[in-house]
């Protein structure tokens, strides 16, 4: 009996220590969670659009295959901040998002700003003249918060919308006067628009806010945290090799943002 108990005893242990050792063993992939934001983000594209690539290429540094699930921005947030998945990419920061995630580096640096019809002047120089106009916003996107306040109080007449599309369409039909969206989103203009079109489009040279865009980490997933790390040290080793210019061709000789730097969206 006594043999037996030890028998016993020692195939338990072996199965606990085996169970360790798979749970402290390296994981070789992730899913991480995201919205479309061509062509920066994009699921029709092979390499599934700029920055995607860059997280791609972040994450093989330390040997990390990517997979990217495409759902609504809202979704999104939603998934990760449950721990279904461990990262949903990308995200300004905010007080809200760190009570539920934790912040890669920065990867890149970004302004919010007014899209109109070129037809249209646009006056305001703080956000409640703005509530004269008619203006289009992306659910979950990281407007600062003013704006979410003002449109809560319905200050501001804002038209919320679970797709970019949506909101560029509205803008050129005439339904928007505004449209507030990132610098960055003139890549989907020049993709989807004619030159004609294009011509009619204006960006107010006052912009909403600066941003800068993480991968976010779930608190709430067992591999946030060493999700997190390893992209924040394939992307130490990849800034060494490769440009910003490598994954945006506008912006030669514009450097990384400094691993330092924080949004004004946080204390």
């Amino acid at each position: 009996m006594a043999v037996f108990f030890s028998l016993a005893a020692r195939a338990h242990g072996a199965a606990g220590d085996s169970k360790q050792q798979k749970d402290e063993q390296p994981k070789s992939s992730i899913v991480i969670v995201t919205g479309q934001f061509p062509p920066l983000i994009d699921e029709k594209r092979t390499d599934k659009g700029y920055v995607s690539r860059l997280v791609t290429d972040v994450f093989a540094q330390v040997g990390i295959k990517t997979e990217f699930l495409f759902v609504p921005w809202g979704r999104a947030l939603r998934m990760v901040e449950l721990g279904r998945e461990a990262a949903v990419m990308y995200f300004d920061k905010n007080e809200q998002r760190a009570e539920f995630f934790t912040f890669s580096a920065p990867m890149l640096r970004d302004n919010w700003v007014l899209f109109h019809l070129r037809k249209k002047d646009i006056h305001w120089q703080k956000l409640e003249d703005l509530s004269v106009y008619k203006i289009g916003a992306t659910i979950s996107y990281t407007y600062t918060p003013d704006f979410y306040r003002l449109a809560d109080e319905k200050v501001l007449n804002v038209n919320w919308h679970p797709y970019d599309k949506q909101g560029w369409k509205m803008l050129m039909a005439g339904r928007l006067d505004i449209f507030a969206n990132t610098e960055s989103a003139w890549y989907y203009a020049k993709q989807e628009f004619s030159s004609k079109n294009l011509a009619r489009l204006a960006v107010h040279s006052k912009p909403l806010a600066g941003q800068l865009g993480h991968v976010l980490f779930s608190k709430a997933h067992p591999d946030g945290d060493y999700f997190r790390e390893q992209f924040n040290l394939g992307f130490t080793q990849l800034k060494k090799l490769k440009s910003l210019a490598d994954y945006l061709p506008d912006k030669v000789g514009v450097p990384w943002p400094d691993i330092s730097a924080t949004s004004k969206n946080m204390p």
